[in-house]
């Protein structure tokens, strides 16, 4: 899996370090010159147009907690496993994504509003990602 992250600020910096030299490569982007430079240096590509580069991943950002912009490619939609490198970062993705999601039909009904593809992706993002939602343990759910 590619991924990216442009911002490499007090969160991005050590998520990007940590996963710079992993299989399917790793872009960065900052504005700051040498913001780039620690996780280049564990093998990520420092980026000049983050537009260009990063064009064909999907982006996912969360302003509200101050959160990098991670950019994400998956070429299957099979799961991870938990011993994958990238899984707590999607089961991350996973859990902020379900919220803001959860919330904008939650306005939308209140506004009277159809959001049809909006349930569509909270129905089908976990799967997407990789990181599906098991049945709890040892309970019934009949």
């Amino acid at each position: 899996m590619r991924a990216g992250f442009v911002g490499l600020g007090r969160m991005g910096s050590p998520m990007a370090v940590r996963l710079a030299g992993r299989p399917g490569g790793l872009l960065v982007y900052d504005v700051r010159p040498g913001a780039c430079a620690p996780a280049v240096e564990r093998g990520a590509r420092a980026v000049a147009d983050p537009l260009k580069a990063l064009a064909q991943a999907v982006r996912h950002s969360d302003a509200v907690t101050g959160g990098p912009g991670a950019i994400m490619l998956r070429k299957t939609t099979e799961p991870v496993t938990p011993d994958d490198p990238w899984y707590e970062i999607l089961l991350h993705v996973r859990t902020l994504g379900e919220k803001d999601l959860s919330l904008a039909l939650e306005l939308a009904r209140a506004s009277g509003v159809e959001t049809p593809m909006a349930a569509l992706a909270l129905e089908r993002l976990a799967d997407g990602l990789g990181v599906p939602h098991e049945r709890p343990r040892g309970r019934d759910h009949s």
